[in-house]
């Protein structure tokens, strides 16, 4: 219920924004690429419950990665302008990655326009997974990073990376990452 009155209230904070200001909306489509890193933080070489391959040195944290594909379709802001060059582009994505790892990711993102056309952006990302895997946090954090550039009037192609920072699964012995890479087409309205 926390997640429907949170998404209910961005909705809302967009609409009550675009009565000040001319919005411009999209939706856009494309290829998820994620990872799963779990870091092993455990000194001690006797935690043989723990999914990890030990290093050598048990001192040294060892890592543990698993990447798989998806998709993702979305639809947002492409930008409320800020100043000359930037501008403030918030959206809702759905992310299909596996059943248990499907989510509702929600970008806000600030745009510089380096060139005519090409554009970088960056912020901050929350996603609240649909199914929580088990022993799971069913909210994540990220940062987003990426590049954007408008093909023709209307139509544009973005390549992101968004860096998980928060530690989404319960464990004793280190820390689960979730980051994606997304390479998508936006048609803006």
């Amino acid at each position: 219920m926390k997640k429907v009155n949170l998404l209910v209230t961005l909705l809302g904070l967009c609409l009550m924004m675009s009565s000040c200001v001319t919005l411009r909306g999209g939706v856009a489509v494309g290829r998820e690429s994620y990872n799963v890193d779990y870091i092993d933080l455990s000194i001690s070489p006797n935690h043989t419950d723990v999914p990890t391959q030990k290093s050598a040195n048990a001192a040294v944290p060892s890592t543990r990665s698993n990447s798989n594909v998806g998709f993702y379709v979305g639809v947002g802001l492409t930008g409320v302008d800020i100043a000359e060059k930037f501008s403030f582009a918030p959206e809702i994505n759905f992310i299909s990655a596996t059943k248990d790892l499907d989510q509702i990711q929600v970008p806000v993102l600030v745009r510089y326009e380096i060139i005519d056309k090409l554009s970088a952006h960056a912020g901050p990302a929350v996603g609240f997974f649909l199914n929580s895997p088990e022993d799971s946090k069913s909210t994540i954090f990220g940062f987003d990073l990426g590049v954007g550039y408008e093909i023709m009037d209307q139509l544009s192609v973005q390549a992101r990376f968004d860096l998980g920072v928060s530690n989404f699964a319960e464990s004793d012995y280190g820390k689960w990452r979730y980051s994606t890479m997304q390479f998508g087409v936006t048609y803006q309205f």
